[in-house]
């Protein structure tokens, strides 16, 4: 008997590639006989999903794709799926690299209206822990839509949204989208007022390379926040204005600023000399540096920073 059933399944599975893995040891043949003819006569992702459940096995995917075990035909019992999904994710959002995660993942990179969704739902949503879910299911799928979605949440009035916004963006890879991606940072610098956001635009300029037209022209907007009356938007404009700018702004940069009294753009003015060239290291920096090292005042981080500084040079 037993053999006859695997026979008609072996026949089956052909067709519809089911894994037999799903399928728990007690009354396996009846299940075996089921799964085939639901999948023989549906091939839709509910159906499976129906069985596996009863087998308390995870839906199955393939290799390094993370394909479901549903992978024939996008209908709408997926996407009847993937609202069932997003609504676990509102019932629970400690879900990140679960089957769920990866199950909405799969059908979202498969069905451009699933993707849609889940924007929907990020843009709808009230809780901060169910957008940052699905905001990494979609920076899962890594398609152009993704980025146009991350662009114009930049522009989006809620302040939130565009915290999740630069997330989504810096998890883009550096080679794709970068011109997109600065020109939408260099553009939100120029019309923000927190802060924190401006603080974020600044440390994602970091993260990408850009030409050397684009490099001016974020230089010119670092220099700009150098001069803000908020010091951590100073200290983070300095630290990103060594990473791109020229040797001689980078040595004016620490000139203007180590002197500063609030003490973190001090500390970021001092950490420019890393980013100094040898030959720029001049006497007037190093007399700076070693009275920072010398005064009684200076705090023991200070003056850690600043031996350091001194130190790396000296090498």
């Amino acid at each position: 008997m037993k053999i006859a059933l695997v026979f008609i399944f072996g026949f089956l599975v052909g067709i519809t590639s089911v894994n037999l893995a799903v399928i728990n040891s007690s009354d396996k043949e009846k299940k075996l006989i089921k799964m085939a003819e639901v999948a023989y006569t549906s091939n839709s992702i509910k159906s499976i999903q129906s069985i596996q459940n009863n087998s308390d096995k995870p839906l199955m995917r393939d290799g390094n794709n993370h394909k479901s075990a549903a992978h024939n035909k996008l209908d709408d019992n997926n996407f009847s799926t993937a609202k069932s999904l997003i609504k676990t994710f509102k019932a629970d959002t400690d879900l990140l690299n679960s089957e769920q995660f990866l199950d909405l993942s799969y059908l979202a990179r498969k069905d451009i209206r699933i993707a849609n969704l889940i924007k929907q739902t990020i843009l709808a949503s009230d809780l901060n822990e169910e957008k940052s879910a699905l905001l990494k299911v979609l920076s899962s799928i890594n398609k152009p839509e993704t980025l146009n979605f991350g662009i114009e949440m930049l522009k989006d009035p809620d302040l939130e949204n565009k915290k999740l916004a630069i997330k989504l963006l810096s998890s883009i890879p550096m080679s794709k989208g970068t011109p997109q991606i600065s020109h939408a940072l260099i553009t939100a610098s120029y019309h923000e007022s927190s802060p924190e956001l401006i603080s974020a635009v600044i440390t994602q300029f970091e993260h990408y390379e850009f030409d050397q037209e684009t490099k001016n022209e974020i230089a010119e907007r670092l220099q700009y926040f150098t001069e803000s009356e908020n010091s951590l938007i100073q200290a983070k404009a300095i630290d990103g204005l060594v990473q791109i700018a020229d040797p001689y702004t980078i040595q004016d940069t620490i000139k203007e600023f180590i002197y500063d009294s609030n003490e973190r753009v001090k500390i970021s003015a001092i950490s420019a000399v890393f980013h100094l060239e040898l030959s720029l290291l001049d006497d007037e920096i190093i007399s700076i540096l070693t009275q920072i090292i010398e005064d009684p005042n200076t705090s023991q981080s200070t003056r850690n920073i600043a031996v350091a500084a001194l130190d790396v040079h000296r090498e």
